[in-house]
């Protein structure tokens, strides 16, 4: 079986570690396997969550991959033979397309799991393996767009890589209001962040700012109404991208009282 690591996207820490078949995820993460893409034969949305079968025909199925708006805060990543990455990107419908490859050589993931547990009392997980031993065994923490590649070090390491000021961390996610007017939408985030909205396909369809205390209006080329969906995201000045919040349109209030005008206008003539 395949070994997965998923790792917190704004913390670093190892959320999970393990021969995993069903990984659900609940906050923005880093999907490592410990294959290469040779191993695999399909990636494939289904519904919100991600299958990858593998050409041995092993399954694992990622929970919650997706938004609903078929757009991923997540990364997957795929272990290459000289210690490099490659990493999955997906089109705006959400369908695999390829693999684009980083040039930053880190320590590989092993497919085989530890067999030896530490004999110091240090709390080990339901496979045995303690906190420390996955972080000494070089695991590493791909950030926001796959970008990056941070190695993550023992307590016990040297400091030098703490004077690292490279800003991976995402803006946090905006709130989002939509007004009366079914057009604009108000909310609050990280000061000075750019504020981007994707219809349901992805296509950006409105772009703004927020202000130095992280207040935003945005207005909308067209109203908002009857379950249409927008996605709100906030992104630095480093290129980090929010968590998407989603605004639902209200249903056309205006449109069926102009509508019932003209039907009583019509009954009186």
């Amino acid at each position: 079986m395949t070994r997965v690591i998923v790792s917190s996207k704004t913390s670093l820490n190892i959320l999970q570690d393990g021969q995993i078949k069903d990984v659900i995820l609940s906050q923005p993460s880093i999907i490592q396997l410990g294959i290469n893409q040779e191993s695999i034969k399909s990636i494939i949305k289904q519904g919100d969550d991600l299958v990858i079968t593998l050409k041995n025909g092993e399954k694992i199925i990622i929970r919650d991959f997706y938004n609903e708006m078929n757009a991923s805060e997540h990364t997957l990543a795929l272990s290459n033979d000289d210690g490099s990455y490659s990493i999955a990107e997906f089109d705006d419908s959400g369908k695999f397309v390829r693999y684009t490859s980083s040039s930053q050589a880190v320590p590989q993931v092993s497919t085989e799991l530890p067999t030896q547990v530490s004999s110091v009392s240090e709390p080990a997980d339901d496979l045995g393996i303690t906190k420390s031993q996955l972080i000494k065994g070089g695991l590493i923490a791909l950030a926001a767009e796959g970008l990056y590649l941070l190695a993550v070090n023992d307590d016990d390491d040297n400091n030098n890589d703490k004077n690292d000021s490279t800003d991976m961390i995402a803006p946090i996610t905006p709130t989002a209001v939509l007004s009366s007017d079914t057009q604009t939408i108000t909310g609050k985030t990280e000061a000075k962040a750019k504020i981007e909205i994707k219809d349901s396909t992805g296509k950006v369809i409105a772009t703004g700012q927020a202000d130095q205390d992280g207040n935003y209006t945005v207005k909308l080329n067209e109203p908002l109404v009857n379950g249409s969906k927008v996605a709100v995201s906030a992104i630095d000045s480093a290129g980090n991208v929010s968590k998407s919040t989603v605004v639902t349109g209200t249903k056309d209030t205006l449109h069926l009282i102009h509508l019932w005008h003209s039907l009583i206008k019509m009954a009186l003539l």
